[in-house]
């Protein structure tokens, strides 16, 4: 290394090593809590369970970043059918309408939460073609349960 570049990694060591002994002060009223609780549902997303929780940023701002498309890069027109992979072969789930739109739903509306849906593929490949390099709109493509990931 030649000595302008030992100088700027000695000076990004030295900053971070400093902003990280810095003391953090939570904001106001947060040593007040002693547990957190997480409650969640398998295969029921944030949106599913909170989207709609005051101050929530949930279902209602997800707009056209939620839009879904197919492999080629294409939006769908409406949600493929969710698949129920718990019966043999894998069907369309009956409880879901045909024509959901490409957007977020919520799952409870046609489920109850005491009732099992579709389990999608949890693959680590199959997940990175799912975020689609950032743009999150290829959850739909590559899965085994159909519409039911924007559930």
């Amino acid at each position: 290394m030649h000595r302008r570049q030992i100088s700027l990694v000695a000076v990004l060591i030295a900053t971070a090593v400093l902003a990280a002994c810095q003391r953090f002060e939570p904001p106001a009223g947060l040593d007040k809590i002693e547990h957190i609780v997480v409650i969640y549902l398998e295969n029921r997303s944030f949106d599913n369970l909170y989207g709609l929780f005051p101050g929530a940023n949930g279902v209602a701002n997800a707009g056209s970043a939620a839009i879904q498309v197919d492999k080629d890069g294409k939006p769908y027109r409406t949600l493929p059918p969710p698949i129920d992979t718990h019966v043999r072969p894998h069907a369309v789930d009956p409880r879901f309408p045909a024509d959901l739109p490409n957007a977020p739903f919520r799952i409870d509306a046609y489920v109850p939460p005491n009732e099992m849906t579709g389990s999608p593929v949890h693959r680590f490949y199959q997940q990175q073609a799912q975020i689609n390099g950032g743009r999150m709109d290829k959850f739909v493509a590559f899965t085994d349960v159909g519409g039911l990931v924007m559930g």
